[in-house]
Order: C-alpha cells, then structure tokens, then sequence
C-alpha cells in the first residue's frame, strides 16, 4: 500500500504525492507554474526566457553597485541649492564612501539597500533638506558665570606672579567657552556654529529624504555622516540621535 502526503504545490491547492516519488513531477511542474506565474506580476514573462538568471536578478533587483551619477540625477533640494558647498561637501563624502559604506546611507535614507535600475522609473527623488542649526545659545546660570569669572581671575593673578605657565587659548575651545559668559554676536555666532556641528543628519525612509545641518567643514561634514549611517540603522529610534550628548569636535 502506497503512503501519501501532503505537499503545498500551488497557492490554491494541495497535491498529493507518493512517499515513494510518485507525482513528484506533476508537483515539481505546479511549483514552477506558480512561480512563473508570481514572476509573471514582475516581470514581463515574454522578456524572461531572453533573459540570464544575473541578468533577471539585476533587472529586478537593481545593481549592488551604487551610481552616485545616477542618484545625483534624481536627487531635489530643500533650503538647498545644489551649488551651496554644504551639497558639494555632501556628494564628495559619498564618493569617499566605500561600496558597504554607501549602501548603508541608501538603507538609512532609504530603507534599501540597492538603487533602482537606470532605466526604471523612479517613483521617489532623493531629497536632501536643510536641518535647522541650533538657534539659541545656552546661557550658565549666574553662580556658574560668577565662578567662571572667579576662576578666571585667579588663574591671570597666578600667571602674573609666575606660579604657572601662560595658558594657550585656542578658537576651537577656550573662544567658544567663553562665549557662553560672553554675550557678543560674534561670540554668539562662533558658539552656535559649534552646537549646530554636534548635529547629526536624519533621515525620513518613507519619504527617501535626509536633513542635513549646514556645517562647517568638509571634515565635520564627513565624519557626522559617516557615524550615521553606520550606526543609525535602527529606524524606529531616528529621533534618538539629537539627544545625545556630543562633545565639541575640532577638525
């Protein structure tokens, strides 16, 4: 007596086979049916038989490769213009970008890995949108300002009397922290530059957008992009990134 199971073929039906492999080839040929057939909403099944198998999967897949050509050619700008050096910088981070490097900022803007082929039609253009940069300076509260200015005192007093060496100030840190007890609009303006590069890009995957914030170098620029998109890959927790807490950075 023959012992029959059970195989899911088809979508729509059973067929029944022989353990001992009996029916194997009608239920081999129901498969293929039905898999031509989910290709078939694909792909054209006309071009298929013409068609590779690397081929196929290129056409429906899209190369590995990223074509930065090719997505600067469908790429739009908000609170951008194209010849701003913010969007110079941007793409030649991206050429700097390994293959890897660059299919993760497709999956962080985008949520793939892989561009579509040349010749498809996009539904969707990359949007590179300005991020607002930090608007307002964090001012101390007045004890720390009285101990700053205190301390500060004290350690020209000591310099004067030659008990220590001549403290070295530089742009990148001492100007900037005092700007925070000073209250001038260059001081002002030196000190929000520095918070807006503590920034990180974010990303909107169902939109295929990403907000950058105008920084201030090239460097800066890279770097924060980089960490992004090779650490940003939890798109549920996009909004964490703002909060954390980034030390000043010099180039």
């Amino acid at each position: 007596m023959q012992v029959l199971t059970a195989t899911t073929a088809a979508p729509a039906a059973a067929t029944l086979v022989a353990a001992d492999g009996t029916g194997a080839a009608a239920a081999t040929a129901a498969v293929a049916a039905a898999v031509r057939q989910g290709l078939g909403e694909v792909v054209p099944l006309q071009i298929v038989d013409l068609l590779e198998p690397p081929q196929l999967q290129r056409l429906i897949c899209g190369s590995p490769s990223i074509d930065l050509q090719l997505l600067r050619s469908h790429t739009k700008y908000t609170g951008y213009a194209e010849s701003d050096k913010q969007i110079k910088w941007f793409w030649r981070a991206l050429e700097s970008f390994s293959q890897t490097e660059r299919q993760s900022f497709l999956r962080f803007v985008w949520g793939r890995s892989r561009l579509p082929p040349a010749q498809a039609a996009w539904d969707q253009e990359m949007e590179v949108a300005l991020k607002a940069p930090a608007a307002r300076v964090p001012r101390p509260q007045p004890a720390a300002a009285a101990a700053a200015a205190a301390a500060e005192e004290e350690a020209e007093q000591q310099q004067q009397e030659g008990n220590s060496p001549p403290t070295i100030t530089t742009p990148a840190n001492g100007e900037a922290a005092r700007a925070r007890f000073s209250p001038t609009p260059a001081a002002d303006a030196l000190l929000l530059q520095q918070l807006t590069d503590e920034m990180l890009p974010q990303s909107h995957t169902c939109f295929f957008q990403v907000d950058l914030p105008p920084y201030s170098s090239y460097s800066v620029l890279r770097r924060k992009l980089l960490y992004a998109v090779t650490e940003g890959i939890a798109i549920d927790a996009d909004n964490t990134a703002d909060a954390a807490n980034w030390d000043l950075e010099g180039d």
